[in-house]
């Protein structure tokens, strides 16, 4: 059978810049480059994990994480074997 070996979530952010520069530095994501000019698009990974982040339309919101206000529906949740080491 084939087996599905990750899933890559999408985040759409304000800020494609300052956002991937959170998660490269604090549970170090890593990404080649960024899409469009000016950037608007980027994937980063660290090992199966992938998130995809991308900038928001001017005239729109980013959606709400569940965590950061009641009835938001965006999260993802990352699995480690150490996750107060992840979180520096």
């Amino acid at each position: 059978m084939v087996q599905i070996t990750g899933v890559a979530a999408q985040f759409f952010v304000n800020d494609v810049i300052e956002s991937t520069a959170y998660y490269r530095k604090v549970p170090g994501f890593h990404f080649d480059r960024f899409f469009g000019d000016p950037p608007a698009f980027v994937a980063a990974d660290r090992g199966a994990a992938k998130l995809l982040l991308k900038n928001v339309p001017e005239d729109r919101n980013p959606l709400m994480s569940n965590s950061a206000a009641t009835g938001g529906f965006t999260d993802v949740y990352i699995n480690s074997d150490d996750v107060m080491a992840l979180a520096g």
